[in-house]
Protein backbone atom coordinates (compact mmCIF):
# COMPACT_ATOMS: atom_id res chain seq x y z
CA UNK A 1 0.00 0.00 0.00
CA UNK A 2 1.49 3.44 -0.75
CA UNK A 3 1.29 6.04 1.39
CA UNK A 4 -0.45 8.97 0.79
CA UNK A 5 1.08 12.74 0.03
CA UNK A 6 0.36 16.27 0.24
CA UNK A 7 0.30 18.60 -2.39
CA UNK A 8 0.55 22.30 -1.89
CA UNK A 9 2.27 25.36 -3.51
CA UNK A 10 3.83 26.33 -0.61
CA UNK A 11 4.74 24.95 3.05
CA UNK A 12 3.49 28.53 4.71
CA UNK A 13 1.36 31.16 3.29
CA UNK A 14 -0.85 34.30 3.84
CA UNK A 15 -3.48 33.89 1.53
CA UNK A 16 -6.26 30.81 1.45
CA UNK A 17 -4.59 28.02 -0.73
CA UNK A 18 -6.05 24.66 -1.77
CA UNK A 19 -4.26 21.34 -0.57
CA UNK A 20 -4.37 18.14 -2.75
CA UNK A 21 -3.25 14.52 -1.08
CA UNK A 22 -2.76 12.22 -3.66
CA UNK A 23 -1.77 8.70 -3.34
CA UNK A 24 0.40 6.04 -5.91
CA UNK A 25 -2.76 3.33 -5.31
CA UNK A 26 -5.61 4.86 -7.26
CA UNK A 27 -7.86 2.95 -4.89
CA UNK A 28 -6.67 4.05 -1.40
CA UNK A 29 -9.26 5.52 0.66
CA UNK A 30 -7.77 8.43 2.29
CA UNK A 31 -9.12 9.96 5.21
CA UNK A 32 -8.17 13.43 6.56
CA UNK A 33 -8.47 15.82 10.15
CA UNK A 34 -7.71 19.63 10.56
CA UNK A 35 -7.85 19.48 14.13
CA UNK A 36 -4.12 17.67 14.66
CA UNK A 37 -5.96 14.36 15.61
CA UNK A 38 -4.75 11.57 13.50
CA UNK A 39 -7.32 10.13 11.15
CA UNK A 40 -9.35 6.86 10.98
CA UNK A 41 -11.90 5.59 8.97
CA UNK A 42 -14.27 7.40 10.68
CA UNK A 43 -12.43 11.07 9.59
CA UNK A 44 -13.46 13.00 6.60
CA UNK A 45 -12.82 11.35 3.65
CA UNK A 46 -10.63 13.25 0.92
CA UNK A 47 -12.73 14.13 -2.17
CA UNK A 48 -11.40 17.01 -3.53
CA UNK A 49 -9.14 19.60 -3.18
CA UNK A 50 -9.32 20.88 0.44
CA UNK A 51 -9.38 24.85 1.32
CA UNK A 52 -7.08 26.01 4.04
CA UNK A 53 -7.07 29.28 5.46
CA UNK A 54 -5.07 30.60 8.41
CA UNK A 55 -3.60 28.10 10.96
CA UNK A 56 -4.76 24.89 10.37
CA UNK A 57 -3.02 21.35 11.57
CA UNK A 58 -3.51 18.92 8.32
CA UNK A 59 -3.27 15.12 9.15
CA UNK A 60 -3.39 12.44 6.46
Amino acid sequence: MANPYIIAPAKSFKDPISIEIKSADQDAGIYYTLDGSTPTANSTPYTKPIAIAGIQPLRQ
